[in-house]
């Protein structure tokens, strides 16, 4: 539901059960106590916008109101595949993931040297048992033109990753992953930058680059 809505729908509920609740009372009611009501919704709306995409990754109401990671940025991860190169040798390489991330919203995309995935499914739920977090990701893979080989294995597929656990605030994490095309390995976040980079070149720059400072570590942008 546009957030609008949900804010003009709360609003006007709100204010029903308060005249509800007055008039029970025997107060008295008039059209004037409904005058501020575009200015309220306006408001509320525009400082309900600023939750939904930045405020809620405050430290303190990130662990103690919404309860949610933050991960939003461009990460440096690790690959390490069963995947077979040319000679034989398992795959390692540098890949990047991109993950933007809302109060209620998250994608991810990976772009690595000859490929790039995006995710269709994605979902962050609390631990069973602890203070940490599980994200489970499935995505489509799709090779660039010039790697789109299917008798080499780049051809377009399908997969699943699930990272066990994710802290609040995250500085690295690991996870497992698995395609429709019998690979499997391992993927480590290593290192994070605020921005969202569109493209491995892009995202070699970005880490190429100083660390950010404080101000964006404090909403939870490493």
């Amino acid at each position: 539901m546009h957030i609008r809505t949900l804010v003009s729908f709360v609003i006007a509920s709100a204010a029903l059960v308060w005249a509800g609740v007055l008039w029970v009372g025997g107060a008295e009611l008039g059209w004037a106590l409904l005058k501020p009501y575009g200015f309220v919704v306006t408001v509320v709306g525009l400082l309900a916008l600023a939750f939904e995409a930045t405020l809620w990754r405050l430290p303190i109401i990130r662990s103690m109101v919404v309860k949610r990671p933050s991960l939003v940025g461009t990460w440096q991860a690790r690959l390490e595949s069963n995947y077979k190169q040319p000679d034989g040798s398992p795959t390692v390489k540098t890949v990047y993931v991109v993950i933007a991330q809302t109060l209620t919203t998250l994608s991810l995309r990976m772009f690595t040297d000859k490929a790039h995935s995006r995710s269709l499914a994605e979902s962050i739920r609390p631990a069973a048992s602890d203070a940490l977090f599980e994200l489970a990701v499935v995505y489509q893979n799709i090779p660039d033109i010039d790697h789109r080989f299917p008798d080499t294995g780049g051809a377009i597929h399908f997969g699943a990753l699930l990272i066990p656990n994710v802290s609040y605030s995250p500085t690295v994490i690991s996870g497992h992953y698995w395609t429709d095309r019998r690979t499997e390995g391992k993927l480590t976040f290593e290192e994070r930058r605020p921005q969202l980079a569109s493209s491995y070149r892009e995202a070699q720059q970005l880490f190429s680059r100083p660390r950010a400072g404080w101000l964006r570590r404090l909403f939870g942008r490493t």
